[in-house]
């Protein structure tokens, strides 16, 4: 594939891309329209190749895959409480969030930027049907959870949802689509 631009500085950069070997981020080049090209360029000229080589061929080519299973440890987990001092702790825990949740001081942070194409989904993975029987979508969970909150403590909870450019007005349309699953759509925030 010939990836054609007419500033001299452009076909520079993208030979140095394919000089090193990563030629494939042009795939849907012919796809992109004026802008989107540039903005493809533009991020391609903060990545340091040389850079990128050296770190594979010090980290990855070079060492034996066997070095990588002796670094990997287990994950830090919080285990259930098991004792009755454990209890203790959990419960003051318990009452410290729920006292903050009955002042207001509690907002629900959600990461929905990814798409849903492993799932074999075509749109953003908040929108995925997740329960058997009513196919209610991630998000309609997670907003009838809120309202839950929100009944339980006498509170509105605000709703942040991060977003990515890939989805963010797929998800915003869904959610007006559905009245915001009945939140005031004033205590949601897209970013």
């Amino acid at each position: 594939m010939t990836v054609a631009t007419e500033n001299p500085e452009d076909r520079e950069l993208i030979q140095r891309v394919y000089d090193f070997g990563q030629g494939h981020v042009f795939r849907f080049w012919d796809e992109l329209n004026d802008a989107s090209r540039q903005k493809l360029l533009n991020q391609l000229k903060t990545i340091d190749f040389q850079l990128l080589a050296e770190l594979y061929e010090d980290l990855i080519k070079s060492s034996p895959a066997e070095s990588f299973e002796e670094q990997l440890e287990p994950a830090e987990f919080t285990r259930l409480p098991q004792t009755q001092e454990e209890m203790a702790a959990f419960e003051k825990a318990k009452q410290v969030g729920e006292e903050a949740l009955r002042r207001g001081r509690v907002a629900a942070f959600q990461v929905a930027g990814g798409q849903g194409s492993r799932l074999g989904f075509d749109g953003p993975k908040g929108m995925f049907p997740i329960t058997p029987i009513k196919n209610k979508s991630l998000f309609q969970h997670y907003a009838e959870y809120l309202q839950a909150l929100g009944k339980r403590y006498d509170v509105i909870v605000p709703w942040y949802i991060m977003t990515s450019e890939t989805n963010h007005q797929p998800t915003v349309d869904f959610f007006e689509s559905q009245n915001y699953f009945n939140l005031n759509p004033g205590d949601v925030f897209f970013f």
